[in-house]
């Protein structure tokens, strides 16, 4: 991929020749030359989100081939906020829609990665739809940019529109939710996610335990109250394998928090597991 390679060697520099001559490439009548270029003005970061570049890419998101209109959608993710204007926001806007899900999941990364411009009612209530998407990789890409936005920006009520949904009838709503409140972080942790995240490791399903799990971990440190701890601690002793080993990498990640006598107990346990993962797990957790 010889465009993307030029690309990254010019890193931030993106100098007039450079632009000028991917931006003439972005014209081949060859579609993996045009999809290498816009690739490669993607991979120049913001210091590429000139105008010229930005319309260049905009009209690539039409082309004919749709492997060429998807890398125009992901280089303009990658220019980051310089490339968050009007234009592109309305365009990714529509693209989001698109019948492909790699364009939607693309759509919505780029949202995530655009910063405070993004964080609009029209934006916030489409990647929360997005979270009710039957591909998973959709959901994540959308639950990826509801935490990166909410990281810059308080976002109104967003808290509460996930809680409600955690009490969605369908299973995967549940799920999708709950990664979503773990996607927001840090700023998610208090004793309402917190409790309603550990109420969810109680489901029949294995499926919402495990996103439950997970979210808890993903809060980080300041969710590692005694009752998360004992909950992980009881969910390395589940039924399903992968809650077992979600419940385990947990713990691990909640750093020292977590470094209690009965964590510690439990993990010397686990290292000895007939499970490699556990034992690969519990390793992790006890180095630290």
């Amino acid at each position: 991929n010889a465009g993307l390679t030029f690309g990254r060697l010019v890193g931030a520099a993106a100098k007039s020749v450079v632009l000028n001559r991917l931006l003439a490439l972005t014209h081949d009548k060859d579609d993996l030359v045009r999809g290498s270029a816009a690739d490669a003005l993607g991979h120049l970061g913001g210091t590429a989100a000139t105008p010229n570049v930005l319309d260049r890419l905009l009209t690539l998101t039409e082309d004919t081939n749709s492997d060429v209109r998807l890398t125009a959608a992901g280089a303009l993710a990658h220019l980051g906020s310089a490339a968050a204007t009007p234009r592109v926001v309305d365009r990714l806007l529509l693209l989001i829609e698109d019948a492909n899900n790699y364009m939607r999941r693309t759509a919505a990364g780029a949202f995530g990665r655009f910063g405070s411009a993004a964080a609009t009612p029209p934006i916030i209530e489409r990647l929360l739809a997005l979270l009710r998407e039957t591909k998973s990789s959709v959901r994540e890409a959308a639950a990826d940019a509801l935490g990166n936005l909410f990281s810059i920006v308080a976002i109104p009520n967003v808290l509460d529109r996930l809680l409600a949904m955690t009490q969605d009838t369908n299973d995967d709503m549940q799920r999708a939710a709950a990664s979503a409140l773990g996607h927001l972080a840090a700023p998610a942790a208090n004793p309402k996610v917190i409790n309603r995240l550990l109420d969810m490791t109680h489901a029949s399903n294995e499926s919402v335990r495990w996103a439950a799990a997970t979210a808890l971990a993903d809060l980080g440190n300041v969710a590692a109250s005694a009752p998360v701890l004992n909950r992980l601690l009881a969910l390395t002793r589940d039924i399903s394998e992968a809650v077992r080993r979600t419940a385990v990498a947990g713990l691990g990640r909640l750093g020292s928090a977590a470094a209690t006598p009965p964590v510690l107990r439990r993990m010397l346990n686990l290292s000895r597991d007939v499970s490699h993962t556990n034992r690969k797990h519990a390793a992790d957790a006890l180095g630290g």
